[in-house]
């Protein structure tokens, strides 16, 4: 059985979470590519971030929360990115 866990995300908030993506890392994520351009270089990403590449199928997360993480939220950890994700950094 894999670890890897499935997250789904409301489509709307693409916009909000790149832009919170943006704040916390001071560079300019115009789209999901830049998104995985700022993994692959080893940045960290917001939870919402990685929940809407998984989400799409970009990246593979592992869920890490444990009591420590505040109620209502979810700890994820960032593994991989997918074929998927791999062709989107490569168009």
């Amino acid at each position: 059985m894999s670890d890897h866990v499935k997250v789904r995300i409301n489509p709307n908030l693409k916009a909000e979470v790149l832009k919170a993506a943006e704040a916390k890392l001071g560079v300019k994520i115009a789209s999901e590519k830049d998104a995985l351009r700022a993994l692959a270089q080893g940045h960290r990403l917001s939870n919402p971030v990685l929940a809407h590449l998984s989400a799409k199928g970009l990246i593979e997360v592992d869920d890490i929360t444990t009591l420590d993480t505040p109620p209502g939220e979810r700890a994820l950890f960032f593994t991989l990115i997918t074929e998927r994700g791999r062709r989107v950094l490569e168009e």
